[in-house]
This record gives C-alpha cells, structure tokens and sequence, in this order.
C-alpha cells in the first residue's frame, strides 16, 4: 500500500532533509505499531523533522497507536483513516463479527503493551 500511495502522490524518492521531504513519509519496515514508532522517530530525527505527526490508522487501533507514539515523545494529531460504516438488521453478521474480533485484538494489546511498559498510562488520552 506504501508504494501505490507514494506514486500516487508522487513522492517517490525518500526525503534527507528536512527542506526535501514530501508532505507524507511512510515507514514500512516495521512488524508491529511498538517498532512504527521507534522507526518513525528515528526516520524524523534523521531529517530534522518535528516531533508533531498527522497519525494515520483505523479508528479501532487508534487508542494503542496513539499512546504508543505519544510514549516515544510524538504530539500526535489523530486521523481515522478510513470510516467503517456496518448496517446489519441480521441477527448474525460476518463483518461485525469481524468488526468484534478486531476490537477484541486491540483491548488486548492496550493492555499489554501498557503492561510492558511500551504505553504509559498518561499518555492513553486524546
């Protein structure tokens, strides 16, 4: 998803100073959102860029994502990136089920990465 938004943009090479960068920097490399803001944070203190981020995720893991950035330093500025809208009148939907497992993931992992210390509890308002 990187690349196709990158070229869609046209931001295409990778900044290396703060003057070059594009509007948008995408760090890619990372496994979970613990080492996105790690990277992140060294990818922006690389070009001199401030520690102020337009954080960009779904709404359901915006809770963990936000105090896993704002713990590595970063004022963050959330931004749900994309609305998910379930109108289900069956007494059984697949995608709220979906929508239920996905949550579930999220809590739990609030949970531990505030257990382990990667979250601190200040840190998890908005």
């Amino acid at each position: 998803m990187g690349q196709a938004l990158r070229q869609r943009l046209g931001l295409e090479h990778q900044a290396t100073t703060l003057e070059d960068q594009p509007e948008i920097l995408l760090e890619e490399e990372s496994l979970t959102t613990f080492e996105n803001a790690q990277r992140t944070k060294v990818l922006l203190s690389k070009i001199g860029a401030p520690d102020h981020i337009d954080l960009v995720t779904s709404a359901e893991h915006m809770w963990r994502a936000h105090g896993t950035f704002a713990s590595q330093g970063f004022r963050v500025c959330p931004r749900e990136a994309m609305p998910r809208r379930y109108n289900s009148n069956r007494l059984f939907s697949f995608r709220q089920a979906a929508l239920t497992i996905e949550v579930l993931h999220e809590w739990l992992g609030l949970v531990g990465y505030t257990l382990s210390g990667r979250i601190k509890l200040s840190n998890l308002t908005m």
